[in-house]
């Protein structure tokens, strides 16, 4: 990064990382209005899902699996 670019950062981090971070990192997103960008961030889109469909389910087996210790537990 520029030093110049540190306030930028500072004021806005979101607008930031959007507009300067993510086109240096990714190649298909400077030109954000062009369609490979739309099918790039659609796919990001669908990925996430797929990442939070998978951590909701650990988190549900995580939970079933406290639940079955504690009753194991009291029953004794």
């Amino acid at each position: 990064m520029e030093v110049e670019e540190y306030r930028k950062l500072a004021e806005n981090p979101i607008t930031f990382m959007l507009e300067v971070i993510a086109p240096r990192m990714f190649k298909a997103l400077r030109k954000p209005s062009s369609p490979k960008a739309y099918t790039v961030l659609i796919k990001l889109g669908l990925d996430t899902k797929k990442f939070n469909n998978v951590m909701n389910f650990i988190s549900f087996e995580t939970e079933l699996y406290r639940c079955i210790v504690f009753i194991k537990v009291l029953s004794k």
